[in-house]
């Protein structure tokens, strides 16, 4: 919450500091990556009293998918249209991240319609006349997916900015007791 705080106030325009929005985007998600599966059990049966080596794992490469958009962003803004193999495995494993904790928060019958329309997006071509598309390569699509500030990071964007104002002042008006006379 500080960092979104600061980030939202601009505090890093003050200091002279000139940061990609996406990079925030970045730093969110690798945090919001970690805390939810080092915090979230995997399914009902899994131990609550330690921490699971592959929920260890996953935290980790949550961090590193956020990580690399937080330190690289500014090389990928000068060529967003390369296709490079870490950017394609780093936007597989974001996918796969999401994916899973989508799962673990809502079950596999959105995670199934999710896994839908992005199958969807590279067989687009291979569908009858009205649902047909261009055709687009995965390594295309991933990359977009995971790197564009079209796709997921304007969506993490409204959680990183919109959604974390709101809640830091609900928390706020909990602490001094908002509401409670009326």
């Amino acid at each position: 919450p500080i960092t979104g705080i600061l980030f939202i106030l601009n505090v890093h325009m003050y200091l002279k500091l000139y940061i990609y929005t996406e990079q925030y985007i970045g730093l969110f998600l690798a945090l919001v990556f970690a805390g939810f599966f080092l915090s979230t059990p995997a399914s009902r049966r899994s131990p609550r009293n330690r921490l699971p080596w592959y929920d260890a794992l996953l935290a980790m490469a949550g961090l590193s998918v956020g990580l690399y958009i937080m330190f690289y962003y500014p090389q990928v803004a000068r060529d967003l249209g390369q296709l490079t193999i870490e950017r394609v495995v780093l936007g597989c494993i974001m996918i796969l991240l999401i994916l899973e904790g989508i799962r673990r928060f809502a079950g596999w019958v959105l995670v199934s319609v999710i896994a839908f329309f992005i199958c969807y997006g590279c067989l687009a071509a291979y569908f009858p006349s009205p649902l047909q598309g261009l055709p687009v390569s995965w390594e295309r699509l991933v990359t977009y997916i995971y790197l564009d500030p079209n796709s997921m990071l304007n969506l993490i964007n409204l959680a990183a900015g919109i959604a974390l104002a709101f809640i830091v002042f609900g928390q706020c008006m909990i602490s001094f007791e908002g509401g409670n006379h009326l």
